[in-house]
């Protein structure tokens, strides 16, 4: 997780509290899923009710990585859950990992396969399995990241490499994951995207000048996409392929019915 710079000074929330919030979040979704009635035909009509689905899911970005967390059956890895009766002790955690964020990153799963109906009130299954994925998401991130994790643990400063952040990355993932069935997902960060696709270097680093002109300073927190002529005014390429990145996932987003929120959990960022 990682995001900008705003000042502030609001407690900075970490992995677990973002995990409890997500559970939260799902929680309040599964409570207030929207009840439809249906009408079912015969000698004698009858009128039943039933919860709209509500699905949820959940993936982390984390140094130059996008890992997946899922459920499947433990006796067939190779076909999605079936909403059978099968007992759910038969089901294991499998994750998926892109390692492209460079150039083409992409979703790697089908939606139904990392996403869970949450609004059934009806049958639970579905439910247990998000509370799962969300229960094992530490540990899970834990093991895989292994001595590198430890490595940050015992160090007295932060190694660059835990500095990166594929922000940009993940929004593209999302908006893949949803172009065909349209949908709203929201991007949890400490920090600003600094690596990958979608790479924002930090436009306040060294220049104190941008505060004493309100000309500059509007300039500053000028989305990229949207300042004219920015490598006359920042003389920064970098600018220009990232003004480039977020017009054109914006009008993938516009295109395929995609909402993508950013939600910053750190009050000062870089």
């Amino acid at each position: 997780e990682n995001g900008h710079r705003h000042h502030g000074t609001l407690q900075s929330h970490g992995w677990k509290e973002s995990l409890g919030a997500i559970l939260e979040v799902g929680r309040c979704l599964r409570k207030t899923a929207p009840v439809k009635e249906v009408v079912e035909k015969g000698s004698a009509a009858s009128v039943t009710t039933t919860s709209s689905p509500v699905k949820i899911g959940v993936f982390a970005f984390c140094l130059d990585m996008l890992v997946f967390p899922y459920v499947k059956r433990r006796k067939d890895s190779d076909h999605l859950i079936e909403d059978s009766h099968h007992d759910l002790d038969d089901e294991e955690i499998a994750v998926a990992i892109v390692s492209d964020i460079m150039e083409d990153p992409f979703c790697p799963l089908p939606l139904d396969m990392w996403t869970y109906d949450i609004g059934n009130r009806s049958n639970d299954r579905d439910w247990k399995r998000f509370c799962r994925i969300i229960d094992s998401f530490s540990g899970l991130m834990e093991e895989l990241l292994g001595d590198s994790l430890r490595s940050v643990s015992s160090s007295s400063e932060m190694p660059a490499k835990w500095m990166r952040n594929c922000g940009g990355a993940a929004l593209v993932a999302l908006s893949d994951a949803l172009k065909d069935s349209g949908g709203r997902a929201t991007l949890i960060t400490t920090r600003r995207p600094n690596y990958g696709v979608g790479a924002l270097r930090d436009r306040e680093a060294g220049q104190q000048s941008h505060y004493l002109r309100k000309e500059c300073e509007q300039r500053l927190i000028t989305p990229v996409q949207r300042v004219p002529n920015i490598s006359a005014i920042s003389g920064n390429d970098k600018d220009i392929v990232a003004g480039q990145f977020y017009r054109k996932l914006g009008e993938e987003c516009a295109k395929y019915r995609v909402s993508l929120d950013i939600v910053v959990t750190n009050a000062v960022l870089s």
